[in-house]
């Protein structure tokens, strides 16, 4: 068993524990719901995401990741679930646009990400981003790596800025319960739809 398994018996890595938290929030505020909905996990890794989408009841997950044989084996068994390795999700190309894309894509910037989101994604589609400051910020705003307080928010207004130049809206945005993977750095999750009107 993993590190990372054993920080969580709910989903097979810490990462579910990010989703399921946004999940339980945009369900609340914004009436998101994952049930029999058709989705896509960008950069799925061990499958934190896939699985907490798989337990929120989606008819159908395509897991993608560069790497191989990295997906956790009861998900990569499961019927419901399309595993896509060796691909980056940069440029991948599903084969049906989904309802909902999911996305953690480690050090990859958020603009780099965003024009895959938007070509996989139904127009009526919703997706959920992980915005990692750390990796969005400029130098001047990084100490020993770590972003202060006092500049997260400049830098989830750059991130709306750029969410709306790559034709989304931001629906809603929430505070991981977690912080990143080294425990010093706070991360995000946010909701997007794409912005018809743009």
């Amino acid at each position: 068993m993993s590190s990372d398994t054993q920080l969580s018996s709910q989903f097979v890595s810490r990462a579910g524990l990010k989703l399921s938290h946004s999940l339980k929030i945009f369900s609340k505020n914004h009436r998101l719901s994952v049930k029999n909905l058709v989705c896509a996990d960008f950069g799925c890794n061990l499958g934190g995401f896939t699985d907490c989408l798989l337990q929120h009841g989606a008819l159908k997950i395509y897991s993608v990741d560069t790497a191989k044989n990295c997906l956790e084996w009861n998900l990569r068994n499961n019927s419901k679930i399309k595993v896509i390795e060796k691909t980056n999700a940069m440029h991948v190309q599903l084969p049906e646009k989904v309802d909902l894309i999911v996305s953690d894509v480690a050090w990859t910037k958020q603009e780099k990400i965003l024009p895959s989101i938007k070509l996989n994604l139904k127009n009526s589609g919703y997706a959920i981003t992980l915005i990692k400051p750390h990796y969005e910020a400029q130098r001047e705003e990084l100490v020993k790596g770590k972003v202060p307080v006092s500049c997260l928010q400049d830098i989830l207004n750059r991130m709306n800025l750029i969410f709306h130049e790559n034709g989304f809206q931001i629906i809603g945005t929430v505070k991981s319960p977690i912080t990143g993977k080294s425990g010093k750095n706070t991360e995000y999750l946010a909701l997007l739809k794409l912005n018809l009107t743009s």
